[in-house]
């Protein structure tokens, strides 16, 4: 059988390291034991042009890499008649969010290997961003009435200045500068959860304590429409995008 493509990505990272390091033991692609466990090779530092030549090595066992998983996912399908993206789908019909919950329900109900159950599940729980729009698939499932609330927040956010990033995480969208200073989740198909950074301020009214929404934010406001993203609010994020220097 072969192997999984995350371990041969591990062992691959692993060769390509060695060999920047001028490991004698990583020609033709193969590293020893010694190396991989932790022993250092006695080898003097590699000059300019070994380096580089590394570095070519190194690009082409990630294209290996890449080749690998490819030919994994073809295994699966040939020896399962489904593709890892069908399978992935039946897994997600059956409302399984959590990847043990996914392993176990491919192994269980279907029979299928561990190896190729985790890449499955693997798979299954990775955001797909679609064409031109990346955030898309957060509103997938009833909750694209929550789009323009999303928007009105990002485009104000963005708008207090250059260095707002935006990180799109699986189930979320955080906000920072310098350092995180708000959420957006659109937690349920009418509301979308704003977490914030105000660890000076005290709760009262819409601007909740965070509690068990987010362990990384102070506090919560939930907005259900356009009209609750007022002045108010909007003095807050600009509070937390402030205080996030």
């Amino acid at each position: 059988m072969r192997r999984d493509a995350d371990h041969a990505l591990h062992v691959c990272s692993h060769i390509a390291l060695f060999q920047l390091r001028g490991c004698s033991c990583s020609n033709n692609r193969s590293v020893s034991l010694g190396c991989l466990v932790g022993g250092r090779p006695k080898a003097e530092a590699p000059s300019r042009p070994m380096a580089a030549s590394a570095l070519q090595t190194r690009r082409a066992l990630v294209t290996d890499v890449a080749k690998a998983v490819a030919s994994f996912e073809r295994n699966i399908e040939a020896q399962t008649g489904k593709s890892v993206a069908a399978w992935a789908g039946l897994a997600l019909k059956q409302k399984l969010a959590k990847h043990t919950e996914i392993v176990a329900y491919l192994k269980s109900e279907h029979g299928l290997s561990h190896s190729h159950a985790n890449h499955i599940a693997k798979s299954a729980l990775k955001p797909v961003a679609t064409a031109g729009d990346p955030v898309a698939y957060l509103f997938d499932g009833g909750k694209e009435d929550l789009r323009p609330l999303y928007d009105r927040l990002v485009s104000y956010a963005t708008g207090l200045g250059t260095d707002v990033e935006i990180a799109l995480k699986k189930l979320n969208v955080s906000l920072r500068r310098r350092k995180q200073f708000a959420l957006l989740q659109p937690t349920t198909r009418t509301r979308l959860d704003l977490g914030l950074i105000l660890p000076d301020e005290p709760p009262s009214g819409r601007l909740e304590k965070a509690g068990s929404f987010n362990a990384m934010f102070t506090h919560r406001i939930k907005i259900s429409r356009l009209q609750d993203i007022d002045g108010e609010v909007r003095r807050w994020v600009k509070r937390a995008y402030d205080e996030a220097m």
